[in-house]
């Protein structure tokens, strides 16, 4: 889970990879949503989600929460 988090991963490249890590080292893998409950369960941290413009050039939250758009 750690290397595909810092890698930027996306859901299909995390299931692609934990199928081949199954196959290789015949143990079951956790799926993406089970990894990312442990985590938060372990760490006690949880997402915050915030609306962000649709090219990521803002974030609107802290000063830039009343904008639409940026």
């Amino acid at each position: 889970y750690v290397a595909w988090f810092l890698s930027n991963g996306t859901v299909n490249a995390y299931a692609r990879h934990a199928r081949v890590m199954q196959v290789v080292t015949k143990t079951r893998m956790l799926t993406l949503k089970m990894e990312r409950k442990y985590a938060q369960e372990y760490t006690r941290m949880h997402p915050k989600y915030v609306d962000i413009c649709p090219n990521n050039c803002i974030a609107y939250a802290g000063p830039y929460a009343s904008l639409t758009v940026c």
